[in-house]
């Protein structure tokens, strides 16, 4: 309350990484309040995070762990970030993030063939990146639901019991593709116009979408 005997409401507002403060006044408590409510459901609110990329913040809370960890546990989150979360969330801007989008992107990497102990850590960073945003009132809640998307051990081997798994050429068989890529018609030509790319493919290992990049 003030001396003049109105009553004051106060709202921080975050415009990027820079807070503003502002008032709303009334001669009743209420009444402050509820200017101060209806300022907060308005369009011209400043939206919290607007325009902080989940990669920029990430480097932010990244700065805030490295004096409190050793070299080597930083070393492995700040892997875990810059090629992992980056790749898959790093463009999003942080507040306009939702469970979908963690649900979507949890799944992705571990469709990838993660290890359970890596699935948690990619999980935890992610958790904890968000739990700092809202701390620094970044945003005004996490996306993500632990019961909902903390890995879990036996669903995870769960799910790669029922995908098929690969089978790897014997050698017999790696001579009889090799044979048929460069295999000829009588007159002398060749049948596979992409011969060299199948050899090559073999050779390295590259995907289809890879190898389609590199022609």
């Amino acid at each position: 309350k003030r001396k003049d005997g109105r009553w004051t409401a106060e709202v921080k507002i975050k415009s990027g990484f820079d807070v503003k403060r502002k008032y709303f006044y009334g001669k009743q408590k209420g009444e402050a309040v509820l200017k101060m409510n209806d300022f907060l459901q308005s369009p011209e609110i400043v939206k919290v995070s607007e325009g902080i990329l989940l990669s920029t913040y990430a480097e932010k809370w990244l700065e805030s762990k490295r004096n409190n960890l050793k070299p080597t546990s930083f070393d492995r989150i700040e892997i875990v970030v810059h090629n992992h979360i980056n790749r898959l969330l790093g463009d999003y801007e942080i507040g306009k993030i939702d469970n979908f989008d963690i649900s979507k992107a949890i799944s992705s990497y571990q469709a990838e063939g993660k290890s359970f102990s890596s699935v948690i850590k990619f999980y935890g960073c992610l958790n904890s990146i968000f739990k700092h945003a809202v701390q620094t009132e970044t945003i005004r809640k996490s996306p993500i639901i632990e019961d909902d998307h903390r890995p879990n051990r036996n669903k995870l081997e769960a799910e790669r019991e029922t995908k098929p798994k690969e089978r790897i050429f014997t050698k017999e068989e790696l001579e009889r593709f090799k044979d048929t890529c460069f295999s000829q018609f009588k007159n002398g030509n060749y049948k596979y116009s992409s011969r060299w790319a199948f050899q090559f493919m073999l050779n390295t290992g590259v995907r289809v979408g890879e190898m389609l990049a590199l022609t």
